[in-house]
């Protein structure tokens, strides 16, 4: 549960700071921010996952955040990474 709000919250500040980085250092924050917010969200999900079948930690809680982690884990590859690996 807390990998899911440490994740969120990661991604939520990543998309903060966007403008600021892009503005400051002139990193390309629009390719660089989303995949370090992704990473953040698939380890969530793969410790989330981790929990639950090897750990039996089966509470409504693990398997709220599971489910949550889990669909925007893969929402990220299959939108966010493969999208800029096509050059959109």
């Amino acid at each position: 549960m807390r990998s899911t709000a440490i994740s969120f919250l990661l991604a939520i500040a990543l998309l903060a700071l966007t403008p600021w980085v892009n503005t400051n250092w002139g990193i390309k924050a629009a390719w660089v921010l989303p995949q370090v917010g992704c990473a953040a969200i698939i380890v969530a999900a793969m410790i989330n996952i981790v929990t639950y079948v090897i750990l039996g930690q089966r509470s409504v809680a693990n398997v709220i955040s599971l489910s949550i982690t889990a669909t925007f884990g893969i929402y990220c590859v299959f939108f966010i990474w493969i999208s800029q690996a096509a050059g959109n």
